[in-house]
């Protein structure tokens, strides 16, 4: 799975998200593009967040070969963290499928 900044792919970022300071109360969501860069047929895929208070909000259920959808995140934290929140990696469950689906 690769992960963009923007819809036409072209600014690639890490596996992890940025959110960056929020201060507690506040809610910031981050957009990415999700692109399956696998010859698999991806389905039944589960995003999760690798931090308590991140939230799915949207996010493909299924991707062909070279497919990318929307995936939306959202925090809103508890407390105001002095540095942040940077470099939340996401688990990836589902089913790889080859051939025709």
């Amino acid at each position: 799975m690769k992960y963009f900044l923007d819809k036409q792919l072209t600014r690639e970022m890490g596996k992890t998200v940025k959110f960056g300071i929020v201060m507690a109360g506040e809610t910031k969501r981050v957009e990415v593009f999700a692109q399956n860069d696998t010859k698999a047929f991806l389905r039944e895929l589960a995003f999760k967040p690798l931090h308590r208070e991140v939230k799915v909000i949207q996010a493909p259920t299924a991707l062909d070969p070279g497919e990318a959808k929307k995936l939306v995140l959202e925090w809103t934290p508890s407390v105001t963290l002095e540095e942040g929140l940077d470099d939340v990696p996401i688990e990836i469950e589902g089913a790889k499928l080859f051939g025709k689906v």
